[in-house]
């Protein structure tokens, strides 16, 4: 007899999208006029749908969130594909590019204004439990990580396709090879490549 739980019955009963609704209504509640404006919609109920999961999530009468079951019914549907989340987060600004709404067009038209002008302050977050300077500093170093890990990814990208083009030219140039550079073939490669 195991006195350990039953593992398949721990995976089934965690939902990772519970904590969502924490965290949104964190957000909201320093924001009096996002409250006001999802109080417009209080009763309505906004469906999140990764394809993968859903989360939904109900507008109280004083503008915040609450979890709902998964079987309620959705005034809004918000379709999105998970791999799409970084481009999203990247530039909040297109993220309805990403995304498919379906429902309520003025509920939807809310939670794409709030989903745009909403922010997380993180630094006030952290000087709550590190103090100002040390947020401050937690603040500032996490900005540089994600700056330098852009700039990697950026000069990553342009180390691979000089490769390639290194590579093509190298196989063109080959003596007998079909590919062999001819002046036909270096007058017809874009400047780039010569």
């Amino acid at each position: 007899m195991s006195v350990l739980p039953d593992p398949s019955t721990l995976v089934s009963g965690l939902d990772p999208m519970k904590p969502a609704a924490a965290v949104i209504n964190h957000l909201l509640a320093r924001e009096p006029w996002a409250r006001d404006t999802l109080m417009a919609h209080a009763g309505k109920v906004a469906c999140i749908d990764t394809g993968v999961m859903q989360l939904r999530l109900k507008v109280t009468g004083d503008g915040y969130l609450q979890d709902v079951p998964a079987d309620t019914l959705a005034n809004v549907t918000i379709r999105l594909k998970l791999s799409d989340l970084p481009l999203i987060a990247a530039n909040r600004e297109r993220a309805v590019s990403y995304v498919k709404l379906e429902g309520d067009a003025d509920f939807a038209n809310a939670i794409s204004q709030l989903s745009q002008k909403l922010r997380w302050d993180a630094e006030d977050d952290l000087a709550r439990v590190l103090g100002d300077v040390a947020a401050t500093r937690v603040v500032a170093g996490a900005r540089q990580l994600v700056d330098a890990a852009r700039t990697t990814r950026r000069s990553a990208s342009r180390s691979r396709w000089a490769a390639v083009r290194n590579r093509r030219a190298r196989s063109a140039s080959r003596v007998g090879s079909p590919d062999a550079a001819t002046p036909a073939t270096v007058a017809a490669r874009p400047a780039r490549w010569r």
